[in-house]
Order: structure tokens, then sequence, then C-alpha cells
């Protein structure tokens, strides 16, 4: 797991081919546009799912593990 901030997100780039395309979705898209739900980045392998709502804060999650994806949280406003 990596917990850092987007203006870090260079220094992860290399590790996979479909981090420097998210990383500039993140960077480039206002997200107040945007309806909750998926929206493709790059077809079905890069994509983002939007969700609203109250943050559950870190004593109240669970650690996740995936076989076929990886998930990059971001925070647009508010803690979580």
């Amino acid at each position: 797991m990596i917990f850092d901030c987007l203006a870090n997100s260079q220094r992860y780039e290399a590790l996979n081919p479909g981090f420097r395309p998210a990383f500039e979705y993140l960077r480039t898209t206002d997200f107040t546009r945007l309806s909750p739900g998926r929206h493709e980045i790059a077809g079905a392998n890069l994509f983002l799912m939007l969700n609203q709502g109250k943050g559950r804060g870190r004593t109240d999650v669970k650690l996740e593990a995936h076989r076929q994806y990886i998930d990059i949280q971001y925070t647009i406003t508010g803690p979580d």
C-alpha cells in the first residue's frame, strides 16, 4: 500500500502502465461535473468508480486485497 499525495504521483508512475494516465485524469478532471458511478478512462482496463458519501476513517475500515485490479483511492473533498 502507498499512502501519499497526488503531487508525488510521479514517484509511482513507473510501477504500472496505468498509473500515469490515471494520475493525469485525477489531476485534470472536474469531478463536480461527473455523476456517481463508473467512468471509463481508457476502456475497461482503466476506469474510476465515483462514490459520494461520508468517509469512514481509518478505524472503521478493513484492509482490501485484489487479484485483478489495483485501487487508487482519492479523496476529492473532506476527510476520509
